[in-house]
């Protein structure tokens, strides 16, 4: 008897859940596909200091800087803003545009990836240089403003 109730409540809960799923409609599932080609340049020119920021993350993370050899030696390494402003600007008079990785991995140390994102966030302060992408989650391309 005790078993019957039990599986007499077990239905009715099943049925309750039943008409509750009947009120749905479902949809089926769709194939998204992301456009990968932008017809138009994206312009930085509201672009924050912020945004530029995550941006020195990624490229942190998808370039990682590995010791050149098993015993690791720590030396000063200086590298002025003005030095990597004056390397950009001569890379900007032969191309047209610069990759902005081609920049950062001229030497391949943090130091000098911070140094030349700090030169280039004062540079398009100055409105110095334009900075593009091509297509979202592309690379950033450095051009003469």
């Amino acid at each position: 008897m005790l078993a019957y109730k039990l599986y007499k409540q077990g239905a009715e809960a099943l049925q309750i859940s039943e008409n509750k799923e009947s009120l749905f409609i479902g949809k089926p599932a769709e194939d998204i596909q992301i456009e990968e080609t932008v017809s138009e340049q994206l312009s930085f020119e509201s672009i924050s200091a912020y945004d530029l920021l995550y941006a020195l993350k990624g490229l942190l993370k998808k370039h990682p800087f590995e010791p050149q050899d098993d015993l690791i030696r720590i030396e000063k390494e200086e590298y002025s803003i003005n030095d990597c402003i004056l390397l950009i600007s001569e890379k900007l008079q032969l191309l047209q545009r610069i990759n902005l990785i081609d920049i950062i991995t001229i030497h391949n140390t943090k130091s000098f990836v911070i140094t030349v994102f700090l030169s280039i966030l004062e540079m398009s302060r100055l409105t110095n240089i334009q900075l593009v992408q091509d297509k979202l989650f592309g690379d950033i391309y450095i051009q003469k403003a």
